[in-house]
């Protein structure tokens, strides 16, 4: 069995993501809190729920982009 060497991508300096994934973050809870917000005051349903998923993505966007990130980098290739 033959194992493909693939290089790594660069890992990124420092704690978590970096400060872009955090403004990314920053910016989607904002817009998912003022969605709620007008979604609210204007009674209308489908307004909360995009806001919602907005908010759900903000949160869990880290976790799931360095868990894709870490699988990525420790996969092992095999050749068929």
């Amino acid at each position: 069995m033959q194992v493909l060497n693939i290089p790594r991508a660069p890992r990124l300096e420092g704690q978590g993501l970096g400060e872009d994934m955090e403004i990314l973050e920053l910016v989607l809870a904002a817009a998912g809190a003022v969605g709620l917000f007008i979604g609210y005051r204007k009674n209308s349903r489908n307004v909360l729920l995009a806001s919602a998923l907005v908010l759900s993505c903000a949160f869990g966007l880290a976790d799931f982009s360095s868990g894709f990130r870490d699988g990525f980098q420790h996969s092992v290739a095999r050749q068929l």
